[in-house]
């Protein structure tokens, strides 16, 4: 009996038309912007996460990431030549000091017949970037300050692009991968940080003068100084600041045009910021629920008004009122099922496209894909109960004199 309720749920669904498909994408549609904020806040906060992991507890790091004030020139990258000059004014009061650039998010890389998968990110960087960023070499050697200072094509793979290419120890004296048309020599891996949900062990590191060389595009580089324990990362700023402006020529009355942020400033801002995305998230989540099940209540009371004859015809034919219920109760159930699945896969897809704009790692968030079926399902019983519950009450005489 369940199976025939079922089935002239479908049905009905299907002859209902264009009423059927505007329901299904304001589920979807809720559904869908519920995954793709996930996602996005996943992608963010494994962002900032890294990178507060990667300073350190007492780190300070320097970017062009500035806010400009309004009539204010674009912001000019920091040049390799600048950020060398910094670093070397830092190494020479015994800070351990490096400087990289992300040249490429996503790069394929090839040795002998295996390649990764275009997720591979393309860094330039000096001596001092793997233990500055919290990494450590499992095999191999690290930049020597000739090949760091005056580049060659030496690379330092991270522990997952190493697995992915099948390079290990052994293949380290043999080990000549190619990124990008440029063949080069394979002379460390780092050790696995062992987050797998944030990995950020998917890069290759190559000395930034080698690349600098190899691409003409415009960017910027980043650069982190290491402070003792001993010592005010404070007063370490306003140091960081004097120098770099006076590297950059910036005249004393000019604002300064880079940003100078210390490793618990940029945690603070991570906690700050993942707890107002996910307050967001939860207030249009629980608005998304409401409106769609007002929406679909509202649809199913009109399908009781339309379908008077047709009810009025099962009940005179013997179909009891729980059967008539269970019929309303299908057809909400199933069409919020489907909105779901379609809100899934638009979702998935919008954070994908946000993560890779984002330049952060895709992660699917399957507790919230889990936890919107299931939230949509009781939508789906909630909106379904009171138009089953009309129709089941309807008197067949009644129901059949309806026009």
């Amino acid at each position: 009996m369940r199976g025939h309720n079922l089935l002239s749920a479908l049905v009905a669904i299907r002859s209902s038309g264009f009423r059927t498909f505007l329901t299904i994408l304001i589920i979807s549609i809720g559904v869908a912007g519920l995954i793709a904020m996930q996602s996005a806040i996943v992608s963010i906060e494994s962002n900032l996460t890294s990178q507060f992991v990667d300073l350190g507890a007492n780190s300070i790091k320097v970017d062009d990431n500035v806010i400009q004030e309004a009539g204010q020139n674009d912001v000019p990258p920091i040049t390799l030549d600048e950020a060398r000059r910094c670093a070397n004014h830092f190494l020479e009061l015994g800070f351990a000091t490096s400087f990289h650039r992300r040249f490429k998010p996503n790069t394929k890389i090839t040795f002998s017949s295996r390649s990764t998968n275009p997720n591979i990110s393309l860094i330039g960087g000096n001596l001092h970037y793997i233990a500055n960023n919290g990494y450590s070499l499992a095999y191999g050697r690290n930049f020597s300050e000739a090949e760091s200072m005056y580049g060659s094509p030496s690379v330092i793979l991270g522990s997952e692009t190493a697995d992915a290419l099948g390079i290990g120890k052994d293949e380290l004296a043999s080990g000549s991968i190619v990124i990008d048309g440029l063949r080069v020599n394979v002379i460390g891996i780092c050790t696995s940080r062992g987050n797998s949900q944030n990995s950020n062990d998917r890069f290759v590191v190559l000395p930034a003068s080698y690349l600098d060389q190899q691409y003409t595009e415009e960017g910027s580089y980043d650069i982190v100084v290491n402070v003792p324990d001993d010592i005010s990362p404070i007063r370490v700023e306003q140091e960081i600041i004097g120098v770099f402006r006076q590297i950059r020529g910036i005249e004393a009355a000019m604002p300064n045009d880079f940003r100078v942020i210390r490793s618990e400033k940029l945690y603070s801002e991570l906690n700050t910021l993942v707890l107002s995305l996910s307050g967001a998230t939860l207030v249009i989540g629980l608005l998304t629920i409401l409106a769609s099940a007002i929406a679909l209540m509202n649809m199913l009371l009109v399908a009781v008004g339309e379908r008077q004859r047709e009810i009025g015809l099962k009940k005179s034919l013997g179909a009891r009122r729980s059967s008539i219920t269970w019929q309303f109760l299908y057809e909400s159930i199933t069409l919020c099922l489907l909105g779901t699945f379609l809100g899934v896969v638009l979702g998935l897809t919008t954070g994908y496209f946000v993560a890779d704009y984002l330049e952060g790692p895709f992660i699917i968030p399957s507790q919230w894909i889990g936890a919107s079926f299931i939230v949509t399902l009781f939508t789906g019983i909630s909106a379904g109960i009171l138009p089953g519950i009309r129709a089941a009450r309807l008197d067949p005489i009644v129901a059949l004199r309806t026009e």
